[in-house]
């Protein structure tokens, strides 16, 4: 095909360039030359040269590469290239305003990733840059001076590795997570008992009725209780407005993380700084007013005190751990919600079985989450559906040394991105209705769940540690919007006419969690 398209430039020179009255035909006709060159060397002879590389996805403008369509709609070049190579997902790379990344999209690929730590790295400095973090703050969290008493006698570690120690430990399933479940619900109690400003969310009103925003709805409640739980009620004392300010971030945040330039996500860019402003405040405050906090922040303060770091060093760490804790519940909380609602059926099968969990005696009671956690299986499959059409995170790694995998060699100093949408809407897996919603799916086979293809929150040493917290908090609004409240769609007689039309996810932003729905 190449060749031929050579061919016909060719001829079509030929029949120009002879005639004097067109010479400037020249200057377009040796770009068009060289541009068709280089295509084929790079994407044709190349590949041949070197068999034991991945190849690369074709692209026509230099260094730009698939910068723009990877921007605009990330999980569509994703899948063009994935189906470009005769969709036997084997690895392929794409370029990125200059960047070489490897993408992989298949399970056994991204099993073999997880498991391989020696010459594959997640790069905490290069994030902790793209924050803002010092270069003395890198050096100090970077500094092994920690002696952690439950590894090999006289260890020493980092600021890094302690401080995921500690967010592990508070995280996941344990004495902390159970402390912090219960700071959680009764926060949240107050938070939908008024504690939450029904102007953030209601949009109208109308004798007993409602009109609300299911997304705002969400986000204020789970956000705020969470970040009262987490962090005490210093934070929002000393920056009211934090919750808004998040809101407004997490729209964009992905552009800090991509290195975006800041000339065009200039207001990106000021709401980062606005919420370091908040949390430098909130870390003025003194301990013994910020007692509340949970163990988890109590710990890192520690870490933080010992090295003497900066106090905006400490704000951005402090920004990130607030970010990553709230960027995913309500969105995930919203979904569910979504999905539920535009199904009558279904609405009356999930009511009917998280009832038992609020209690009868008592409407001030907190919702049972244990029983919402462990005796509902299908608001269990259906939160693992929403999950599986909403997840849209990307792992990556750093490659450290030449790597091989499925006999194809990755070259040290590039990036390997592993989009998890890619397996999760997978056919040959979830079936041939694998694009759409099924409530019961992971009720019909409770191996799903356990597949290699099902990996919404990533995975290896890289995998979500907030999953279980989001778990939670997506259940108790759930089962306490449903459970307290009739609820309908705006257009069937609530306060408005008129079909609902489903929300449309976001995919036209790299996601770095769970797509939100379209503005």
């Amino acid at each position: 095909m190449s060749s031929g398209v050579l061919t016909r430039c060719a001829e079509f020179i030929s029949r120009y360039v002879e005639k004097p009255t067109s010479p400037l035909i020249l200057i377009p006709a040796g770009v068009i030359i060289s541009l068709l060159v280089w295509r084929v060397w790079a994407f044709t002879v190349v590949p041949i040269l070197r068999p034991n590389e991945p190849k690369e996805l074709p692209y026509w403008i230099p260094i730009i590469g698939h910068g723009t369509r990877f921007l605009k709609d990330s999980q569509s070049l994703f899948t063009y290239g994935r189906e470009y190579f005769g969709n036997t997902r084997e690895p392929f790379v794409i370029t990125v305003f200059g960047e070489k990344l490897y993408i992989l999209t298949s399970p056994r690929d991204v099993s073999g990733v997880f498991k391989e730590t020696s010459t594959l790295s997640i790069d905490d400095v290069e994030i902790n840059r793209s924050f803002g973090i010092s270069a003395p703050g890198t050096e100090q969290m970077t500094r092994k001076m920690f002696i952690d008493e439950t590894k090999a006698k006289n260890e020493k570690r980092d600021y890094n590795a302690m401080s995921a120690d500690a967010r592990h430990a508070q995280l996941l399933p344990g004495p902390q997570l159970e402390v912090l479940t219960k700071d959680f619900m009764r926060l949240f109690e107050e938070e939908m008992r008024g504690g939450t400003a029904p102007e953030k969310y209601v949009l109208s009103s109308k004798g007993d009725s409602k009109v609300v925003s299911v997304k705002m709805w969400g986000a204020h409640v789970l956000i705020r209780a969470t970040a009262r739980a987490l962090f005490g009620e210093a934070l929002h004392k000393v920056a009211p407005q934090v919750t808004e300010t998040f809101l407004d971030f997490d729209e964009k945040s992905w552009m800090i993380l991509y290195n975006y330039p800041e000339f065009f996500g200039k207001k990106t860019y000021i709401l980062k700084e606005e919420l370091i402003q908040m949390f430098i405040k909130y870390l003025s405050v003194p301990d013994d007013k910020r007692s509340d906090r949970a163990w988890w922040f109590k710990e890192t303060d520690r870490l933080e005190n010992e090295l003497g770091m900066d106090v905006r060093d400490r704000a951005i760490r402090t920004m990130q751990q607030y970010w990553v804790t709230n960027a995913n519940s309500y969105k995930l909380a919203f979904w569910m919600l979504s999905y539920i609602v535009h199904s009558p059926s279904l609405k009356a099968s999930v009511v009917k079985e998280i009832l038992p969990a609020l209690s009868s005696a008592s409407p001030t009671t907190p919702i049972d989450i244990e029983y919402l956690l462990h005796k509902c299986p299908l608001l269990d499959s259906l939160y693992h559906d929403v999950l599986r059409l909403t997840a849209s995170s990307s792992t990556y790694r750093f490659i450290e040394a030449p790597t091989t995998i499925r006999g194809k060699t990755f070259r040290k100093g590039r990036k390997l991105l592993i989009p998890q949408r890619q397996t999760l809407l997978d056919p040959a897996v979830f079936g041939n209705t694998a694009a759409e919603f099924d409530a019961e799916r992971f009720m019909r086979n409770k191996e799903l769940s356990r597949s290699t293809s099902f990996r919404p929150f990533g995975g290896g040493v890289s995998m979500c540690t907030g999953r279980f917290v989001a778990k939670r908090e997506a259940f108790a609004f759930v089962g306490s919007v449903l459970g307290r409240w009739e609820v309908e769609l705006e257009g069937n007689g609530v306060g408005g006419e008129g079909e609902v039309r489903f929300p449309r996810l976001n995919v036209t932003n790299p996601a770095l969690g769970l797509m939100g729905p379209m503005n």
